[in-house]
């Protein structure tokens, strides 16, 4: 079984931000866009919120019951970086061109970042698939659609240049 990440961890939401690196911006600013909430909201962000980081944001939506992540978006440069583009699809549906049993333990991933809820945090490397200039760090945020239950998990890639740039909680 191929397996791309090297790393799946899911860590507390009350995580110090600069404990993250490259992503203490986004944590702040999940924590800002909390506000009076369990969780941030969709509805609260902007568009110019993801200024700097266009192309590496994917928003999933992971349904418990069919025990699913669909893609609402795929980050650009990720799809680019990783070689497929799930944007629409299911992770499960044989289309999107994600193995089985990668849809399986990102599902199983992402429940957990939605059910605990806490921050999720990856790392990957595509070097058994021949493309060792392929590396990234990726934080999972839980939001809430619309209520305050986590429905969603925004997620940043940041590209590594090489293996050993893997500073995660």
């Amino acid at each position: 079984m191929f397996d791309m990440y090297k790393v799946w961890r899911v860590v507390t939401l009350d995580t110090p931000a600069v404990a993250f690196s490259a992503f203490e911006g986004v944590v702040d600013q999940w924590h800002t866009k909390q506000a009076s909430h369990p969780l941030p909201r969709w509805r609260d962000y902007e568009i110019s919120d993801f200024a700097g980081w266009y192309g590496w944001v994917s928003l999933y939506r992971i349904d418990l019951q069919a025990r699913d992540v669909f893609a609402e978006l795929f980050g650009s440069n990720f799809a680019e970086a990783v070689g497929f583009d799930i944007t629409g699809k299911s992770m499960r549906d044989p289309a999107s061109g994600v193995y089985p049993s990668y849809a399986e333990r990102t599902f199983s991933h992402l429940s957990e970042v939605i059910t605990k809820p806490g921050f999720g945090v990856r790392f990957f490397s595509l070097a058994a698939l021949g493309r060792d200039h392929v590396a990234g760090r990726i934080i999972d945020l839980p939001i809430a659609k619309n209520g305050d239950e986590a429905t969603h998990v925004v997620s940043f890639m940041k590209p590594v240049d090489d293996e050993s740039d893997t500073v995660i909680p």
